[in-house]
């Protein structure tokens, strides 16, 4: 079924390159050195074959970015359960033509949030509530680096300041929207602007909101951001306060909150 799924999204992105190509749409990716300027197939992707038919990342970038290792395993080898979640989120962001519809404006403020130098940032990706909660319960038993590690994405060692998901976090929502900052929101599965849960299914939702966020039934790819600011289907980041009280003290201090997907800073060798 995963499979006809991955099938499916590929050739859904191909006759849709191809259809955009004859209206004078033209998809954009996240504008960075780590992805290229407009989407096409990349048929020999391994890692994130979700994004072959039409992927914004190059076969040989993915490879260099070590998914498998490096970021996930700062405390130990992720658990393959939760190693696969981490996995979908790092394709999401390097591969899915989708990511520039969340292309975030504000960088100043994205820098404020690491301190690791960002060249270009996602913000508010809706998540499913069944994709966190499954998140959180595949993770709920690894290990996780405290707020008070040295973070890096070169993969350097937090053994030390080690805590689990449980610890860490309430629940999915409270995982989704703090781990990686601001690039993700927790959103109802019925909500009526979509959610995504980072497979095969999502197409249905970005389609929508492409044409949703298009005035003439094509998507201006230089104003994707400004279109979801819009108040119809953009919503508030809830702090996370409003997520519910810890039940652990030290929680409230040493929660580990990862930068949001940013890039390397310049000269680094790894990121996700």
């Amino acid at each position: 079924m995963y499979a006809k799924g991955l099938i499916s999204l590929a050739s859904f992105w191909t006759v849709a390159m191809l259809l955009g190509r004859t209206s004078g749409e033209e998809v954009a990716c996240l504008q960075d050195e780590k992805h290229k300027d407009v989407p096409g197939p990349e048929p020999e992707l391994q890692e994130c074959q979700l994004y072959s038919g039409n992927a914004c990342c190059m076969s040989e970038e993915i490879e260099e970015l070590g998914l498998t290792s490096g970021l996930w395993d700062q405390c130990r080898s992720p658990s393959p359960r939760c190693e696969d979640f981490l996995k979908r989120l790092s394709c999401f962001y390097y591969c899915s033509p989708d990511a520039a519809l969340w292309s975030r404006q504000d960088l100043q403020t994205a820098d404020s949030e690491s301190t690791m130098g960002s060249l270009h940032l996602i913000q508010g990706v809706p998540l499913c509530l069944t994709f966190c909660q499954q998140w959180f319960e595949a993770c709920q038993d690894d290990l996780t680096c405290t707020r008070t590690s040295n973070w890096t994405l070169q993969g350097q060692n937090c053994s030390i300041d080690c805590v689990t998901y449980r610890q860490m976090y309430s629940g999915g929502p409270e995982l989704c929207e703090t781990m990686f900052g601001s690039s993700f929101r927790a959103e109802p599965d019925d909500s009526s602007c979509g959610c995504l849960h980072l497979n095969a299914s999502d197409q249905e939702v970005t389609e929508k909101l492409r044409v949703e966020y298009s005035s003439n039934g094509e998507l201006d790819t230089t104003k994707l951001g400004e279109q979801l600011n819009e108040p119809s289907c953009r919503r508030q980041i809830r702090p996370a306060s409003s997520l519910g009280e810890k039940t652990a003290s030290y929680r409230l201090h040493r929660r580990a909150v990862a930068p949001s997907f940013i890039e390397d800073i310049e000269g680094s060798g790894s990121g996700f």
